[in-house]
């Protein structure tokens, strides 16, 4: 889906949440529908820098099959990479709060809002699986989980793998297991997102043109009878202009 369509979600709900949304403390420095458009914006660049992160730890590996080559090139870029890829399961557990923070505020404002899923439920589960995940994929290269706990770590972690054509070619193995891992991950986030937003994009155009008939149904009443011929009671006429003359 193009951000445009998360863009006719924003314009729908603007001048309906800005107002609550900023009085009541919950939103820091962005409305609701910003808030939302950026997280699809977020998505699809965390996936690309997912994919390139993949991408350079498949280029190791493509070196790493020729273990004579290996022996001799220090592989500079693993510490880097693994860096890189450890902050990018990170970002994504970030993305998931966020997401999760969208749902809440939403349904808070909109409480007839009766999604097919619980996507609250939905963010907390992938981030459970994908860091669930990447403790797997480290333990069956033979590493340990807790060393890459964060960026730095997993950095001086790989520096020291490096050391060796045998800790490279582990340390390139995992990372490539991980960051295939977190790529298929992405993907599945980024449905997730879509489907959330359009949920949230159906139930507003279903508000709007309900607003919208109820308007119309309510001009249509004080046209007819603004319209309606006089009626007679007695000897007397009475016509809405009547009411006009009533002091």
């Amino acid at each position: 889906m193009k951000i445009t369509v998360f863009c006719l979600l924003a314009v729908g709900m603007v001048a309906v949440v800005s107002p609550p949304a900023c009085a009541s403390g919950m939103i820091d420095g962005a409305t609701l529908p910003e808030q939302i458009v950026q997280e699809a914006t977020a998505v699809q660049r965390y996936e690309q820098s997912v994919q390139q992160t993949y991408q350079g730890f498949q280029s190791l590996y493509n070196q790493a099959r020729n273990l004579e080559s290996l022996a001799q090139n220090p592989v500079q870029n693993l510490g880097p990479l693994m860096g890189q890829l450890i902050s990018a399961v990170q970002t994504g557990t970030n993305l998931t709060y966020a997401g999760q923070n969208i749902t809440g505020m939403f349904q808070n404002l909109y409480q007839n809002w009766k999604p097919g899923e619980n996507f609250g439920q939905e963010y907390s589960n992938w981030r459970n699986t994908t860091l669930a995940n990447l403790q797997n994929e480290l333990t069956a290269a033979g590493l340990q989980a807790a060393d890459f706990t964060n960026e730095t770590n997993a950095i001086n972690q790989a520096t020291k793998l490096s050391q060796s054509a045998t800790g490279r070619l582990q340390a390139i193995q995992a990372g490539t297991a991980v960051s295939a891992m977190l790529a298929q991950q992405v993907q599945e986030l980024r449905q997730l997102v879509m489907n959330e937003q359009q949920s949230q994009v159906a139930y507003r155009e279903q508000q709007i043109q309900g607003e919208a008939h109820a308007d119309a149904a309510s001009a249509q009443a004080i046209s007819t009878f603004i319209s309606a011929p006089p009626a007679s009671v007695g000897n007397a006429t009475i016509s809405p202009s009547s009411f006009s003359n009533v002091h």
